[in-house]
């Protein structure tokens, strides 16, 4: 391979380890923070999460955020353990290529299931505030 071309290859694999990084760093503030704002929105609007209504909806939304936040550091922890034995692989020299892309595989599965389930978890808990008796707009037709 062109030295060139080396290098952009370099820089790019360097791109995908911050990318990862910040994906990771930010959905982790996703999740949180729509739990915790789901929190502040039981206190203060129904005073007390025995008042509410659609109460399920509201516990599925937690459950997913939280799920997603458990999978995020878990495909953390495997993407390290991963790319060490990539490492491993190439400083023996018995790397395969097909091997890396298939561990990078599995971690994709566990990216896109950590973006589903908080996305998931963010609707259902926006179903919880809209079906809200507190929130629901009143109007009076005369």
């Amino acid at each position: 391979m062109e030295e060139s071309l080396q290098s952009f290859k370099k820089e790019l694999e360097i791109l995908i380890l911050k990318s990862q990084e910040i994906f990771e760093k930010q959905l982790n503030y996703i999740s949180a923070g729509a739990i915790g704002i789901s929190f502040a929105f039981v206190e203060k609007l129904t005073g007390s999460l025995y008042e509410a209504n659609y109460k399920a909806l509201l516990f599925s939304g937690w459950i997913a955020l939280i799920t997603s936040i458990v999978l995020n550091l878990i495909s953390h922890l495997m993407a390290k353990k991963l790319h060490y034995l990539t490492i491993n692989e190439i400083i023996n020299d018995s790397y395969n290529q097909e091997n890396a892309l298939s561990r990078n595989k599995i971690l994709d599965k566990y990216n896109y299931w950590t973006i589903f389930l908080t996305i998931f978890g963010i609707i259902l808990i926006l179903l919880f505030v809209y079906y809200s008796p507190f929130f629901r707009p009143r109007f009076c037709f005369s």
